[in-house]
């Protein structure tokens, strides 16, 4: 199980203060297509209803802060639909930079848990909010994750204002192949 750090306390304080304040006016998800080695293709879409592309240009600025060493080299592009923008690392992420960026993340053939601690000080006011949807497609199909949305080798997390309240993990188990 990953332990808790102060180190990664911080990077996800920084995180969770760029998705908060955005919280009202974006719906981010991260889809994450992970293969055995580690190796994780990643995407984030940004819907907005009310953001210009100025804003949105903050926001990409804002995630380069939080997570430097994930959106160095970030590709945005808007879609056809407007106001939905698709943000694209250009180089090779990996679990292990997710790990020396201050994640505390295992995975392996057996199993995947992503800790999130508690950031938030303060009982939030809407604490069903969801903040940021990550969906991750894994070399193996799940057993059993803590979520309800399963779907063979994929899996969805909904992480809501409560989560960032109290802290918790992200925890899938594989199928044995």
């Amino acid at each position: 199980t990953p332990s808790n750090s102060s180190a990664a306390s911080d990077v996800y304080k920084r995180q969770i203060v760029i998705l908060l304040v955005f919280s009202g006016c974006v719906d981010i998800t991260a889809n994450w297509f992970l293969d055995a080695e580690g190796v994780i293709k990643n995407t984030v879409i940004v819907e907005t209803s009310t953001m210009i592309q100025a804003d949105a240009q903050m926001f990409i600025t804002a995630l380069k802060f939080a997570l430097p060493q994930i959106f160095r080299d970030i590709l945005w592009r808007t879609s056809e639909k407007e106001n939905v923008y698709f943000l694209t690392p250009q180089s090779t992420l990996t679990i292990s930079d997710l790990k020396h960026a201050g994640l505390n993340i295992m995975f392996s053939s057996e199993r995947f848990e992503l800790e999130i601690p508690k950031v938030l000080e303060d009982e939030p006011l809407s604490p069903d909010d969801v903040v940021l949807t990550l969906t991750i497609v894994f070399p193996w199909n799940i057993d059993i994750a803590n979520t309800t949305d399963v779907q063979g080798n994929k899996v969805t997390w909904r992480v809501t204002k409560r989560m960032l309240y109290k802290g918790t993990t992200l925890k899938a188990l594989f199928l044995k192949p």
